[in-house]
């Protein structure tokens, strides 16, 4: 081989050395822009699992608090109903309803009181 002939040959594997390394370029673009496409793509997945995980639970915690809120109001009523019970046995001593004579505490003190200073006298 002569030296134009190598000059050629070295040639034309320099154009085939470009072009292969122009296609790499393009296959390289194509790539990123793949990459891209699917990083979107996983990014609108994620954001939409994030969605739907935070709506659901969003969800149960309505419901939860719902539930709790029935459950609070039913105790508190139940614990207002047992003062109202409570008050109402003090005032039925009071006054008397609870003993079997019908007198209230402030007859029964009284005639304690009467007792006392009748016995206190003798």
């Amino acid at each position: 081989m002569s030296a134009e002939e190598d000059v050629q040959a070295l040639r034309a594997a320099t154009r085939e050395a470009h072009e292969a390394i122009r296609g790499l370029r393009e296959a390289l673009r194509d790539v990123a822009v793949e990459r891209r496409a699917v990083q979107q793509l996983l990014d609108g997945i994620e954001g939409r699992v994030k969605r739907s995980v935070g709506e659901e639970i969003e969800r149960q915690v309505e419901t939860q608090v719902e539930a709790l809120t029935g459950q609070t109001r039913k105790a508190m009523n139940m614990a207002v109903e047992k003062v109202f019970g409570e008050f109402d046995r003090i005032q039925a001593i009071l006054t008397g309803r609870e003993r079997p004579d019908g007198s209230s505490l402030e007859e029964l003190t009284r005639r304690h009181v009467a007792r006392l200073q009748a016995t206190a006298k003798t």
